[in-house]
């Protein structure tokens, strides 16, 4: 359920805006705390760590707008309420996390529009927390996802040949003679794979050691499977014979 925190220094009206949840969204949210003012507010934010606040603006002693001087960490979603447009125009334009405002008396409708807004957001948020975990399970599975103008291809490491770099592009060359063009730079692409399995051979060429079949000393090239032989800058082609131990 969502967590839910009230601040507003007229009863009615928490009661009212708790109702209105109840009623239009069973089982949806939990009112946590129903204050009367700012400081008891920032009590509550404290002890329960809400995922949306309702706040009046008007209030006696200090108004809605104090939250963000007594909150440092504003880590859920602040809903202002108040029964004046031009407090609503300042709410809606302050600093702070602030999703949205609602005029009093609350429109039911308006109420169920902005609540439906905060569903697809948090929708959005979930997708995107494991989208990154399939992500990360998947490099952990020795995998990288590709983005390419005719779809995203998934690759496993021990696939590549090389990659080669042309201005902000990267072609990246698989084993099995295909190629796939990503609009990425070499060392953004050099950054998601395994460090040691690739190496430069120069700044426009990164090989997988695991493909290398042979290094030429003389002639300083290396030879991949399939037959194909590239050639380095002096000062890599040394690293690379110095990481086989030549």
């Amino acid at each position: 359920m969502i967590k839910v925190i009230i601040i507003d220094d007229e009863k009615k009206a928490q009661e009212t805006l708790e109702l209105f949840l109840d009623r239009y969204f069973p089982r949806q949210f939990k009112v946590l705390a129903k204050c009367s003012s700012i400081d008891e507010g920032v009590k509550s934010i404290q002890m329960e760590r809400p995922d949306i606040l309702f706040l009046d603006v008007q209030m006696p002693k200090k108004n809605g707008f104090a939250i963000f001087e007594e909150v440092k960490k504003i880590d859920f979603d602040i809903i202002f309420t108040t029964a004046h447009k031009e407090y609503a125009l300042q709410a809606w334009n302050s600093a702070g996390k602030v999703f949205g405002y609602l005029l009093k008396p609350i429109d039911i409708s308006e109420l169920q529009n902005l609540m439906n807004r905060f569903f697809e957001k948090q929708d959005q948020g979930s997708l995107i927390v494991k989208l990154d975990r399939m992500s990360e399970n998947m490099e952990n599975l020795g995998i990288q996802a590709y983005n390419t103008l005719s779809g995203i291809e998934f690759v496993h490491f021990d696939e590549i040949l090389y990659c080669e770099a042309s201005m902000s592009y990267t072609t990246i060359h698989k084993a099995d003679g295909s190629q796939i063009l990503v609009s990425k730079n070499l060392k953004v692409i050099q950054e998601k794979l395994p460090i040691g399995q690739f190496i430069r051979m120069h700044h426009k060429l990164l090989v997988n050691v695991k493909q290398i079949l042979r290094i030429d000393k003389k002639e300083d090239f290396v030879l991949l499977k399939g037959g194909i032989q590239l050639s380095g800058s002096s000062r890599k082609m040394k690293d690379l014979k110095k990481y086989f131990a030549y």
